[in-house]
């Protein structure tokens, strides 16, 4: 398990990468403006965690993943995990109309029809 220190760590990399302050990523991430403050604090105070709901609104904001926060080892960006932040920034801009008909599309994708096929299978048995 990553420990908060590094998680603040790579945080802290990923807000100079992206040329953001730790209270304008928070805002810009719908938290509060001292959101990443509060976790290097928590460091310095001894803490040992952050919230997953916290981690996932910033990855989006740091143009990575939260399995890359969260990672043990020091890793590049993975092309799928570029990918999925492009996806994830796209989907964030689109108009509600939008997101609902993309929701729609992948209820009736084959690989959905499949999971949901399974799904069903499992709950007879």
């Amino acid at each position: 398990m990553v420990t908060l220190a590094k998680l603040v760590r790579r945080i802290e990399d990923r807000l100079e990468a992206v040329g953001l302050s730790a209270r304008g990523a928070s805002e810009k991430a719908g938290l509060s403006m001292s959101a990443i403050r509060n976790m290097q604090r928590g460091v310095t105070d001894g803490r040992d965690g952050a919230s997953i709901t916290t981690l996932f609104a910033l990855a989006p904001v740091l143009e990575t993943t939260v399995a890359w926060l969260l990672r043990e080892n020091d890793g590049d960006l993975v092309p799928a995990a570029e990918q999925e932040i492009r996806l994830l920034k796209n989907f964030r801009r689109a108009t509600v109309e939008q997101q609902e008909h993309v929701e729609r599309l992948l209820r009736k994708s084959p690989t959905s029809k499949k999971m949901q096929s399974r799904q069903k299978s499992r709950r007879k048995t």
